[in-house]
């Protein structure tokens, strides 16, 4: 399964703190243009902020930071646009931040007794990632891969974010700064589903490596496991 990041303009009107001004923002533009270029239209005179990305990588979408025009994390830098009755505002150059870096995590699965856990040739665990923030609910961050999506109607490079051996060995690339739920499922299409779960934290060195038991029955509930993670009784 893919999914594909979009890189996310909103534009708020009447510009006033930070909190204020994310949760007015009310004009939406998913995609730039292939050759970089964005147009609001049917704006009135005001006070205008273009923001991307508001929701700072938390649903997983875009691999991007949020900033703000010019081209700044700290909204205090941030650069209001005024338009006046009938004004059209041409020339904006926003620059855009880096992508959110990468960083590699390797580990392995394990049943319960210890023992390295495998599957018959030519089948492999079925391996999730969600991202974890405590006390909100686990939001779903991809299976296999992702496609980066540069603009309508141009497809981007996929990024392969999973690799994994029939004896368990994983590796995965994850964003630096965040949390996440890794989830693993045998034959999660049949009768007999069993389930592992971990959280790993993604810093600007490269992670401990993962530990994962199938130590569960059934389908893994990400949700209920963010729950023991917000209450401290799993790690």
């Amino acid at each position: 399964m893919r999914r594909k990041w979009r890189y996310r303009e909103k534009l708020s009107i009447d510009r006033r703190t930070e909190k204020e001004t994310l949760k007015e923002c009310r004009t939406e533009f998913y995609g730039l243009n292939p050759d970089g270029t964005f147009k609001f239209e049917g704006l009135r005179e005001g006070t205008y902020t273009i923001v991307m990305n508001d929701d700072d990588f938390l649903d997983g979408n875009s691999p991007f930071p949020r900033h703000y025009y010019p081209g700044v994390r700290d909204f205090s830098k941030a650069e209001p646009i005024v338009l006046g009755q009938g004004e059209e505002k041409t020339q904006i150059r926003f620059k855009a931040l880096p992508m959110i870096p990468l960083r590699a995590v390797s580990g392995q699965v394990f049943r319960k007794d210890g023992t390295p856990f495998s599957l018959p040739e030519g089948q492999k665990p079925y391996i999730k990632a969600y991202s974890y923030e405590k006390g909100k609910e686990p939001k779903f961050f991809f299976i296999n891969s992702y496609i980066l999506d540069w603009g309508k109607g141009k497809d981007g490079r996929e990024v392969k974010m999973v690799d994994v051996s029939p004896n368990g060995e994983i590796s995965l690339s994850l964003f630096e700064g965040s949390s996440y739920i890794v989830v693993v499922e045998t034959n999660p299409w049949g009768d007999k589903v069993e389930c592992g779960m971990a959280k790993v934290d993604i810093g600007s060195q490269p992670a401990n490596p993962l530990r994962i038991v199938i130590d569960r029955k059934g389908r893994c509930d990400e949700k209920a496991f963010a729950k023991e993670l917000d209450a401290g009784t799993r790690k």
